[in-house]
């Protein structure tokens, strides 16, 4: 009896473990799941916990099987958190191919870092941070971690497959919270019915979504960023409360009305700020002309820094702060340009934005906290003025790839109205290339060389800073921008100009090359366009296309280079005139031959937009007939 006995616990111990051990044996695997994967999410259960002062338990169970080492960071996990976001728990296995478990993590394992941003001086964010790699394949880790949020403001979405290049085996999330509290859901996926009703026991409610067997999604070139390629399930509050201000999410003007509440009384301007206002808009006869004096006056004598303590992330410190310190974050230094403007009579707005070279879909149907960044809204007779309070190089009324072409929650005294940045064109995206090339027969060529880059084009190649560098820093900034030999430089120059309301650099350099041309027998081969030449880095795929894809900035090069012809040479045949034109853009080149001097024009205007996917060859056929284009040759022959 007492063998039998000593025999079944044994087995109730051992059993779990058997279970687990079989549950994530890579043989039980769907080979047509994991097809091509270095890695696969076997499971994801993610559980949101709300007590009744709208405190957040979140609980994160997530198991990956890594089949190769380009996936075996997804072995070490970071779990962030602050003094708001309290820290619960973390811990981790890992297991054989088998299923087998191998390592357990220990406390002594998790490592506590600041997560401190190189441009913040007040934050408090940390990080835990567990490595478990391994680097015998395949093998699976699991990780389970638990932090508690301190309001509903911090609900978690949904993200099944957060790695769309990974397939899932099993992903669910529950939310559980009182029948008092209310969360909304939203999702455009197939998938996902963000409508289903709670199941109700006694005071508390509770929704559980689950989807299995989630296929990888095969990455294609130029796929919008702003595409629905993975299932999501968005959530967002009704009524929170976040340090002792209440508010609500439900609409954009209740979510706009509590901004403005986080903001009141923080735009107090002190005495002698207010009389600096009062001279500086003395005289000037325009609200244009007073925006543009305070505007700069902002720029000159703040910084930007970032603030991220608690609803300090949320909420602008004052006006008179920034005074004292001269330098805030985008809040900060948005309101005080605000009080600015407010001061000389002029109305502006607040307004949230989400700030980085990659959009994000923002849904007009579903008001969340979908924001990064602040600007400021200055509404004029005709348009609206937008300013980039962060930037102390930023022409008016300019916004750059970072805010442009997206939606803005813009604060006002009704509450919050989504609204659109603008968008700039190809005509105003523009670079104008001009140079004046002496050739000589041994290779030797004489380059000067004028390039005006206006609108989102001055951002390339750093060049907006280039007016700030020194001359040697310049000489390598031209060297890994134009594939040329350089025997020497005479001189190279950079100016930042403020052109309307879009920025404009100016550069100019004179240089001495090598191997520009190649000499054979009597003749000189000349490639036209080595200072500007096109390439897509695209090619024609061997399927089908799947995904919708995106010109995401449309620009417009004119380029005119005057090649001066050795004495005694002549062009042997002028190339013919190319004129291709569109959905995509246009390309137009001509060539001329007068008195010696050979002429190549250029002109290349593409278009920004989102374009179907039967049509993707079209455009990869266009640039290609570009690129060909520019590698145009004349051949120089010696006269007899």
């Amino acid at each position: 009896m007492k063998q039998l006995s000593l025999f079944l616990c044994l087995f109730c111990f051992l059993m779990p473990n058997i279970l687990k051990a079989q549950e994530y044996a890579v043989a039980k695997l769907d080979p047509k799941l994991v097809e091509k994967a270095s890695a696969v999410i076997r499971l994801s259960e993610e559980s949101n916990v709300v007590d009744e002062n709208g405190k957040i338990t979140r609980s994160v169970k997530v198991v990956f099987t890594i089949f190769k080492a380009e996936a075996n960071d997804l072995a070490e996990t970071q779990v962030n958190y602050s003094k708001s976001i309290q820290f619960k728990n973390l811990q981790a296995n890992v297991y054989d191919a088998a299923g087998k478990l191998i390592l357990k993590s220990k406390k002594s394992d998790i490592k506590d870092y600041s997560n401190f941003s190189s441009f913040s001086i007040y934050e408090d964010n940390r990080q835990k941070v567990l490595d478990m790699k391994q680097y015998k394949y395949p093998y699976t880790v699991e990780f389970l971690y638990e932090v508690q949020y301190p309001n509903l403001y911090y609900i978690s979405s949904w993200y099944p497959q957060p790695y769309s290049a990974l397939p899932v085996e099993s992903a669910s999330v529950t939310y559980d919270l009182p029948k008092d509290k209310r969360i909304r859901f939203y999702s455009e996926s197939p998938l996902i019915d963000a409508n289903q009703k709670p199941t109700v026991v006694s005071n508390r409610q509770s929704l559980t979504w689950s989807l299995e067997n989630l296929q990888a999604i095969e990455s294609e070139k130029l796929m919008p960023s702003t595409g629905n390629y993975t299932p999501v399930l968005y959530a967002a509050p009704s009524e929170f409360d976040y340090d002792g201000y209440k508010g609500d999410l439900s609409t954009w003007d209740s979510y706009g009305s509590w901004i403005g509440q986080l903001n009141k009384g923080k735009d107090v301007l002190n005495a002698s700020t207010k009389s600096k206002v009062k001279d500086l808009t003395e005289g000037l006869d325009t609200d244009f002309e007073k925006i543009k004096a305070l505007y700069q006056f902002m720029q000159n004598h703040t910084r930007y820094v970032s603030i991220q303590l608690g609803i300090g992330g949320l909420r602008p410190f004052e006006a008179s702060t920034v005074e004292k310190l001269s330098y805030g974050d985008c809040k900060a230094l948005s309101n005080y340009m605000g009080a600015l403007l407010k001061e000389a009579g002029i109305k502006s707005h607040y307004a949230l934005i989400h700030g980085g070279d990659r959009k994000r879909p923002t849904f007009d149907q579903f008001p969340m906290h979908y924001f990064n960044h602040v600007i400021l809204a200055v509404p004029l007779e005709k348009d609206t003025l937008w300013l980039e309070c962060t930037s102390q190089t930023n022409p008016i009324g300019y916004l750059g790839r970072f805010t442009a072409d997206r939606q803005a929650l813009l604060i006002n005294d009704q509450g919050g109205t989504l609204v659109k940045t603008p968008k700039y064109s190809s005509f105003e995206n523009t670079q104008l290339l001009k140079a004046e090339i002496e050739l000589n027969e041994n290779g030797i060529a004489d380059l000067a060389v004028n390039m005006i880059n206006r609108g989102l084009q001055s951002e390339n190649f750093g060049l907006q800073n280039l007016y700030r560098q020194t001359d040697e820093q310049r000489k390598k900034w031209f060297n890994q921008n134009f594939s040329l030999s350089v025997l020497q430089f005479e001189s190279i120059a950079s100016a930042l100009k403020n052109e309307g309301f879009l920025t404009e650099v100016e550069t100019n350099a004179k240089v001495k090359l090598k191997n520009f041309t190649s000499l054979s027998g009597n003749r000189i081969f000349l490639t036209l366009n080595t200072l500007n030449p096109f390439t897509s880095g695209l090619s024609s795929l061997k399927g089908e296309r799947k995904y919708d894809f995106e010109s995401n900035m449309g620009f417009l090069d004119n380029d005119q280079f005057e090649y001066k012809i050795p004495a005694g040479f002549v062009v042997e045949k002028l190339p013919e005139s190319i004129s291709i034109e569109n959905q995509f853009g246009i390309y137009k080149v001509d060539f001329k031959n007068i008195g010696g001097i050979l002429t190549y024009i250029r002109s290349f205007q593409l278009y920004d937009g989102v374009f179907p996917a039967d049509v993707y060859e079209n455009y990869v056929q266009f640039l290609d007939q570009v690129e060909k284009a520019d590698k145009v040759r004349v051949v120089l022959v010696r006269q007899s």
